[in-house]
């Protein structure tokens, strides 16, 4: 039986899309080139951290079926996409629908986790070669590979273009992690 019957439908839509539109929502971020090049990286991008996510055995069950809820519901993905202008408050909304239905701490926070990683690993998607732009495949690994990197980088503002991550999606990530953080 899946771990999702706890939700209303509205509910799985918002936690599931959430997580899908958080990586639209980096993407759309800005437009550094003339063609859909960048685009299309970073939705693989975002497709690939979904599927290695979901399969994930090191976060908890709910939040994987939540990412997994995210990546089979393709028929979603436009009325999703269309949301990802309302991330910052749709993040406030889902950490409200979790804690009402009293999740855990743990499942809380996985869950801002997969946020951030899906949001960073868009971010950086752009501009790097596909063979030196793995994706990482533990999810602690990626966590604090991740999430050090954007620590560090919020105190030198110049790493970012080491890492390919434009100065609107350093906003958005900034945002974001700060969201994250408060809630």
């Amino acid at each position: 039986m899946s771990e999702l019957v706890v939700f209303t439908d509205d509910e799985k839509n918002l936690l599931a899309g959430l997580i899908y539109a958080v990586g639209v929502w980096m993407s759309d971020a800005d437009d550094t080139d003339e063609d859909t090049v960048s685009e299309q990286r970073e939705y693989d991008h975002l497709l690939s951290s979904l599927k290695q996510l979901s399969s994930n055995h090191d976060i908890t069950p709910i939040v994987r079926e939540l990412v997994a809820e995210s990546l089979r519901n393709d028929l979603k993905w436009d009325e999703w996409r269309a949301r990802a202008g309302f991330v910052l408050e749709d993040v406030i909304k889902a950490l409200a629908v979790l804690r009402r239905h009293r999740m855990n701490d743990q499942v809380i926070l996985h869950f801002k986790k997969v946020l951030m990683v899906v949001a960073h690993n868009v971010a950086k998607a752009f501009r790097e070669e596909p063979e030196n732009m793995p994706i990482e495949t533990g999810f602690w690994s990626t966590i604090s590979k991740g999430l050090n990197e954007f620590l560090m980088i919020l105190g030198n503002k110049d790493r970012f273009q080491e890492m390919n991550i434009s100065p609107a999606e350093d906003t958005n990530l900034t945002a974001l992690f700060a969201t994250l953080k408060n809630n």
